[in-house]
């Protein structure tokens, strides 16, 4: 990585619908460190019996649950909560 090039994190960020993942999806990218915001991300694959792939320093948001063992996330992505993450943001100070 070129001196001076900034990392970008790639975070799942997963929670009910209306919970206000949308809504605040811009400001969490921000605070968390990721350079652009995919919403509806697990719901674009799941249909055909998959997750599909994360993008590289994206915050990916979902409603599906990835807690249980048949939807494990990719690897090398970040998985938070809702709550987890607007948390972390709120620490930030982003929100």
């Amino acid at each position: 990585m070129p001196k001076g090039a900034r990392e970008y994190r790639t975070i799942i960020v997963h929670g009910p619908a209306g919970c206000g993942k949308s809504h605040h999806g811009k400001d969490l990218a921000h605070a968390l460190g990721c350079r652009e915001v995919i919403d509806g991300w697990a719901e674009m694959g799941l249909a055909n019996g998959f997750l599909p792939p994360v993008t590289p320093g994206a915050l990916h948001l979902t409603s599906l649950d990835l807690l249980p063992a048949r939807h494990r996330p990719p690897e090398g992505a970040l998985v938070l909560s809702f709550d987890a993450a607007m948390a972390a943001a709120f620490v930030v100070g982003a929100v």
